[in-house]
């Protein structure tokens, strides 16, 4: 229910920069969730796909500017380190893959607050403040090139849930805000 006013807020604001005629009643509010094509959050679901794709790449070839680029907050520091540390126990070139995605990628859940409460007339986009969290399920590896040879690692299973956020009246891509993890009872 949370989700659908949020949409419902957002269309009414014309938010979507990729569809700034959207109707707040309009049947699209209630696919937040959905994982089909033609969905208003499609665009930020590729946008973040793009995003998770580039970052994991930097994380993994240590390109500090593009980690900078991509992340904010706390997650910005928890990438950096993360990319340190995999370069120094190891300082030859690693490469990230994405071999498939298990599931499609997915918006759990959508968040927005009027962000900009400056007097001035915006000149570009609108006031808000939005954040979703994106769902990728995928097949990875991390290959590391021993002394001899580069192995070639077994792709593994990983399930990742990453708060995008962006600042609507700035003309800048979706950012990695922060982590989050499903628990899961045994």
């Amino acid at each position: 229910l949370n989700d659908l006013f949020r949409m419902y807020r957002i269309a009414g604001s014309h938010s979507f920069p990729w569809n700034p005629n959207a109707s707040r009643f309009s049947p699209q509010v209630l696919r937040t969730t959905s994982t089909k094509p033609n969905t208003w959050l499609a665009p930020l679901r590729d946008a973040a796909f793009d995003s998770y794709k580039q970052l994991n790449m930097a994380v993994a070839s240590n390109n500090v500017k593009t980690i900078h680029q991509l992340t904010a907050g706390a997650y910005k520091k928890r990438m950096l380190e993360r990319a340190k540390t995999l370069h120094r126990n190891a300082p030859t070139r690693k490469t990230w893959q994405l071999h498939s995605l298990a599931s499609p990628v997915q918006c759990v859940s959508i968040r927005s607050q009027q962000g900009n409460f400056g007097k001035a007339e915006l000149l570009f986009g609108t006031r808000w403040y939005v954040q979703a969290c994106i769902k990728f399920d995928t097949w990875q590896s991390l290959s590391i090139p021993s002394s001899s040879k580069l192995s070639a690692p077994e792709p593994k299973r990983v399930l990742e849930y990453l708060v995008f956020e962006k600042r609507m009246w700035y003309d800048e891509p979706w950012v990695a805000r922060d982590q989050l993890w499903q628990v899961i009872h045994k």
